[in-house]
């Protein structure tokens, strides 16, 4: 076995520590990549799938082509260049994220990730990928390459290690935590302090041209961290709050809504989740009514919602109903934190506020609920899978009472081209319950909107009657759906096992 000169274990060391950094970068760079995409194309399949699939191409390519490169040049500060270029790319990713409004915001699912990918991450990929052929090669030659495949192996299981730390403190650290600019901003300066070291490290070469490449690279980093930080302490006086987690971009803005006045609203990523007038207490979105399903119910004494968002529809029914049990269900608990300092949520004494996955909880609970409210569908974008399936709504049904019933909010058209959505889940959950009841929040049936599925083991119909004629419920009772003219063989029952929720998210969006 040749041993390392007297010169060269510090060089050893280094070698090492840069492969762990750049696997530690590429997997802090794909997790934190997901955030950035989110807010415009949801936190779906085809968005991870566009992330992977893109980072793996761009890391196949940077292996390819930096193992060319490092048999060619084994007397440069290669390496040096590679890690100064990785980081300035990955400084650049926030100060092109802007470019995802004008460019791609209105592509479909899976054309945008891809595109939005291919502009953010593909050259910090290409460029992280070739750091470990360089180093691979680097290590070999200390050795004088008697030790390719024990330097091979080194190398990758430290770069290996890397990726396992980055994911970890990506998921669980630095995103709840941290700006996720501040996140990019962080991990370029590490890559390129990685390449000044490195570079001092080359005595051969630094001796002969020590201040030209310092001199190249510090005003570039300065410059890109000055950026960064100039566009992080841009504020938009609306906004209120704003905040990335791994779940969602959360902000609470001030507006004026649509010429009804001064609101306070909740946007998770593109979509407004609710909000309340600020001098006011009536329901901001039509769909809020939905609420007074309660009084289908003679003494409601437990209700369940899942989804929390600005608790619009919790609020209402507890201010008419103060004596119900309320628990509201949010996975996000960043939005249940907003709830609180925003929208009043703490002066309703018997709105419980839970954080947990919707599904999880409800599969675990052993209460049996009047009501359940499903308001987790966000928008057209991001229809969480694991809620549209037969499965969900058979654990639905095993929680209500007897005389219990089930209210969910998606967003689709009812006829048309788009309308692929709402007939499918109408079908999935008719699967499970036996009484089905559509009401739309639009006279146009064509358009996309806020469409109320009830559904139950019980006929409903002479209750539905009585509340439409005494006037409660009136303006969406007026907007009953009939539904017996749908052939519903030509839909898909959607399972745990066979879910293209996404597909006909994207073919929907493309109908548009």
């Amino acid at each position: 076995m040749e041993k390392l000169s007297s010169e060269q274990p510090f060089k050893h060391f280094l070698l090492m520590l840069i492969a762990f950094f750049a696997g530690f970068s590429v997997m802090v760079v794909e997790m934190t990549a997901n955030r950035v995409l989110a807010p415009w194309f949801g936190n779906s399949l085809y968005t991870w799938t566009s992330l992977i699939g893109v980072i793996l191409i761009a890391l196949s390519v940077g292996y390819y082509f930096g193992g060319k490169l490092a048999d060619k040049y084994t007397e440069k500060p290669l390496l040096s260049g590679v890690l100064a270029f990785s980081g300035l790319t990955v400084m650049l990713i926030p100060l092109l994220v802007p470019l995802l409004d004008d460019q791609f915001s209105t592509a479909d699912l899976i054309a945008g990730p891809v595109m939005s990918c291919v502009l953010l991450f593909i050259l910090p990929g290409l460029s992280l990928g070739s750091v470990t052929p360089i180093v691979i090669r680097q290590v070999s030659l200390q050795s004088n390459d008697n030790e390719v495949g024990a330097s091979a192996g080194k190398v990758s299981a430290l770069s290996t290690i890397g990726s396992v730390i980055g994911t970890f403190a990506a998921g669980f650290v630095l995103i709840p935590m941290t700006d996720i600019r501040f996140i990019f901003l962080a991990i370029g300066i590490g890559l390129g302090i990685c390449s000044l070291v490195s570079y001092l490290s080359h005595r051969r070469q630094t001796e002969k041209i020590k201040p030209i490449f310092i001199l190249l690279m510090l005003p570039l980093f300065a410059l890109l961290s000055i950026a960064v930080v100039f566009q992080v302490q841009q504020k938009d006086s609306s906004v209120l709050y704003e905040k990335n987690n791994f779940y969602h971009r959360v902000r609470v803005l001030n507006q004026f809504f649509n010429h009804k006045g001064n609101v306070t609203v909740l946007m998770l990523d593109t979509t407004y989740e609710g909000g309340q007038f600020n001098q006011s207490s009536r329901p901001l979105f039509p769909y809020h009514n939905a609420w007074q399903f309660i009084r289908l119910l003679e003494k409601p004494e437990h209700v369940l919602f899942l989804g929390g968002g600005a608790y619009s529809m919790p609020k209402l029914m507890s201010s008419a109903y103060p004596e119900t049990i309320i628990e509201v269900v949010e996975v996000d608990p960043d939005v249940v934190d907003v709830g609180r300092k925003y929208f009043e949520i703490d002066q309703f004494k018997m709105l419980k506020p839970k954080v947990d996955d919707a599904r999880h909880y409800l599969s675990r609970t052993v209460q049996r609920y009047d009501m359940i409210v499903g308001d987790v569908y966000h928008g057209i974008r991001s229809i969480p899978a694991h809620f549209t399936t037969q499965e969900f709504f058979k654990t639905v049904d095993q929680k209500l009472k007897a005389e219990g019933f089930f209210l969910m909010n998606i967003v689709s058209s009812i006829q048309g081209r788009q309308s692929e959505i709402f007939k499918t889940m109408l079908k999935t959950v008719a699967s499970v319950f036996q009484f089905q009841s559509v009401y739309a929040t639009n006279s146009n049936l064509d358009q996309l909107q806020n469409i109320l599925i009830l559904v139950s083991q019980n006929d409903l119909s002479d209750k539905l009657q009585q509340l439409s004629s005494s006037n409660q419920l009136e303006s969406l009772l007026r907007n009953k759906v009939s539904i017996s003219n749908i052939k519903f063989d030509q839909y898909k029952l959607l399972t745990d096992f066979d879910n293209p929720i996404e597909y006909l998210v994207s073919k929907s969006l493309s109908n548009q």
